[in-house]
């Protein structure tokens, strides 16, 4: 099976963030190992923040270049990590937001020399969501989805893949619509992604329990 990435709606910032920056990373055997040096990532739709500014956070125990690239619009930039450093990457909103309850391509690339750590933060001001992305070797096959519904907002959740000619099949939990067509709660359907691109669920209804 083909191994995509999962894009959590309800983001954990606080105990993600403190590990990532004071270097609480997993030694143990068999722990996950959130080190790399290639990466499949996208944001998904803030529905609150009109100032939203994705932003990317990098650290590096070696001193390293990294190469930031979203494939929707030829969006490329390439920075220097230095050992213990945290390099901060603001990125165009438009070329790596998705939007809608449909397939996407606004995936963001990432590829350095040395291992990084990254760090994807999403938000603007006391409303601000982040999750540590982990290297493509790390990514799997089935996941199920953690979400909530809040009044007036949509649960959601995203897909993307690492490689060509991926088939995602999503069972969802609450009737759905996506690419405008309908699908009731418990009823599977397939999507077909190309490399590097990628889909956004949206529902009126919580989407925990979604598989895929």
């Amino acid at each position: 099976m083909t191994k995509v990435g999962f894009l959590p709606r309800q983001w954990i910032m606080l105990a993600v963030l403190g590990s990532f920056l004071g270097y609480g990373f997993p030694t143990c055997e068999g722990c996950l190992y959130t080190k790399g040096k290639e990466f499949v990532l996208s944001f998904l739709e803030s529905f609150e923040n009109a100032n939203n500014q994705p932003q990317l956070y990098i650290t590096s125990t070696s001193d390293t270049s990294v190469t930031i690239e979203a494939p929707a619009d030829g969006y490329t930039t390439t920075v220097d990590v230095s050992a213990d450093e945290k390099v901060t990457v603001t990125l165009p909103r438009s070329s790596v937001e998705m939007s809608g309850s449909q397939s996407d391509n606004k995936a963001v690339y990432v590829t350095s020399d040395q291992d990084i750590n990254l760090l994807a933060v999403s938000g603007e001001g006391l409303i601000t969501g982040a999750y540590r992305v982990l290297p493509i070797s790390f990514l799997g096959s089935e996941y199920f989805i953690p979400g909530y519904s809040a009044s007036g907002q949509l649960s959601e959740f995203g897909v993307i893949s690492a490689y060509p000619d991926t088939t995602v099949t999503i069972t969802p939990t609450h009737d759905v619509t996506f690419d405008g067509a309908a699908y009731p709660a418990g009823t599977a359907f397939d999507v077909e992604l190309g490399e590097y691109e990628g889909l956004q669920v949206q529902s009126a209804g919580d989407l925990t329990g979604v598989s895929r």
